[in-house]
C-alpha cells in the first residue's frame, strides 16, 4: 500500500510534524510503502507505531490491540507469573467484537472484569514490592540496576514487534 504526505497529514500529526518536514522523508519520491515508513529509522519509533495505528481502520485497531495484549500476557505467563483468566478472556471477546461476532454488552462487561483482575494485580504486585524493599535495600538497588537495563532492551524489541504487527495490518510486509 502507499504512504503519501496527505495521507500521513489525514492523520493529524502533531505539529512538529509538518508538511515540510513530512515531504523531506518521502522526497524525492511520491510515495512510500507502509512497511518502509514504518521501519524508518529517521523517525522516532513512537511516530511510527502513532502513525500506524492511525491507518488502520477500527476493527484492525482493536485486533492490533488484542495482539499486543496477547503478546504481553503470554511473556508474563512464559516469566511464571499467573494470569487472572479475566484477562485472557477480555482479549478474546474484543477480538470477536471487532470481528462483529460479541455484542456491546459483552465487550463492556470483559472490560469491567479485565479491570477488575488489573487492579487486584495491582494491588498485590505493590505489597510484594513494598515488602521485598524494606526487607533488603541493597539486594532491591542491585536488582533495579540489572532490571533497568534488561527493561530497555525488552522494551526496544517490544516496539520492533509492534512495527512488525502493524505492518502486517497495514498489508505491506515485504
Amino acid at each position: 500500500m502507499r504512504l503519501t504526505v496527505e495521507k500521513v497529514l489525514e492523520t493529524d500529526p502533531c505539529s512538529s510534524w509538518t508538511r515540510e518536514r513530512i515531504e523531506a522523508l518521502i522526497a524525492p519520491r511520491k510515495y512510500v510503502l507502509h512497511g518502509t515508513a514504518l521501519r524508518d529509522s529517521r523517525v522516532p519509533i513512537d511516530d511510527r507505531i502513532w502513525l500506524g495505528i492511525a491507518l488502520l481502520d477500527d476493527s484492525r485497531r482493536r485486533l492490533f490491540a488484542c495482539d499486543c495484549a496477547e503478546w504481553s500476557l503470554g511473556r508474563e505467563r512464559d516469566a511464571g507469573h499467573e494470569l487472572d483468566p479475566r484477562s485472557w478472556a477480555a482479549v478474546e471477546v474484543a477480538r470477536r467484537y471487532a470481528r462483529g461476532e460479541a455484542t456491546d454488552e459483552e465487550l463492556t462487561a470483559a472490560r469491567a472484569a479485565a479491570w477488575a483482575a488489573a487492579w487486584a494485580a495491582a494491588g498485590n504486585s505493590a505489597r510484594a514490592a513494598a515488602w521485598d524493599s524494606a526487607r533488603n535495600p541493597a539486594r532491591t538497588a542491585a536488582r533495579d540496576s540489572a532490571w533497568a537495563a534488561a527493561r530497555a532492551a525488552a522494551w526496544a524489541a517490544e516496539r520492533s514487534w509492534q512495527i512488525e504487527r502493524l505492518i502486517t495490518y497495514l498489508g505491506a510486509a515485504s
